[in-house]
C-alpha cells in the first residue's frame, strides 16, 4: 500500500472541524498549528492557530482509496490537484515540517522595539516604543514603553488594552 500526504483546503476558519471529521472517518490527518500570544481584553493570552490558514494534510492511498469521502466532508473546500492527479507532499518534506512544528517557539504578541499607538487616555494617538511586559505589585500586567515628550524619552507604563501596534 502506497500512502502519501495530500493537501486538503478547508472553507475559511473550518480547519479544526475538517480535522476532527477526517479523523472520525478513520483518516490520518494533521493540522499544523502554532502558539502565538495575543492581547485580549487587556491581557496577554496564548492561542493556537493554524500555521497554514485553510490548509491541512491527510495521508491516504492515492492509487486505491476513494477521494469522495474527503471531498464531501463537512468544511472541505477541495483536495489540491495538479491536473487530474492529487498534489502529493513527499514524506521527507512532511517529516521536516512536523519536526519544525514540534520545535517551534511562541511568537510574541509584542516584541521590544515595536511601535505602539496609544488608544486612550491623555496620550491618545501618540506612538510609544514597546520595551517589555511588567508584572505590577497588584498582579496586573502592564506594558513598559518609551514615549518621546518634548524631545526626551520617558519610560512609562500602559494598560495593554490601551495599546495597539502602530502601522
Amino acid at each position: 500500500m502506497s500512502l502519501a500526504w495530500c493537501v486538503v483546503q478547508s472553507k475559511p476558519h473550518q480547519e479544526r472541524k475538517v480535522l476532527e471529521h477526517l479523523q472520525n472517518q478513520g483518516f490520518e490527518a494533521w493540522l499544523p498549528t502554532i502558539q502565538i500570544e495575543k492581547i485580549k481584553a487587556g491581557r496577554i493570552v496564548s492561542v493556537s492557530q493554524p500555521f497554514f490558514s485553510r490548509y491541512l494534510f491527510v495521508r491516504m492511498n492515492i492509487e486505491q482509496q476513494d477521494w469522495s469521502p474527503i471531498r464531501s466532508t463537512q468544511g472541505v473546500s477541495q483536495l489540491l490537484r495538479q491536473g487530474h492527479q492529487l498534489s502529493v507532499v513527499p514524506d521527507i518534506y512532511m517529516d521536516d515540517l512536523q519536526q519544525r512544528m514540534a520545535n517551534s517557539i511562541q511568537k510574541a504578541a509584542l516584541e521590544a522595539g515595536d511601535a505602539l499607538e496609544i488608544t486612550s487616555g491623555p496620550f491618545k494617538s501618540w506612538v510609544a516604543i514597546f520595551q517589555k511586559i511588567v508584572q505590577m505589585k497588584t498582579g496586573e500586567e502592564r506594558a513598559m514603553a518609551f514615549l518621546s515628550i518634548l524631545g526626551k524619552e520617558q519610560s512609562m507604563f500602559f494598560d495593554l488594552k490601551d495599546l495597539k501596534k502602530a502601522h
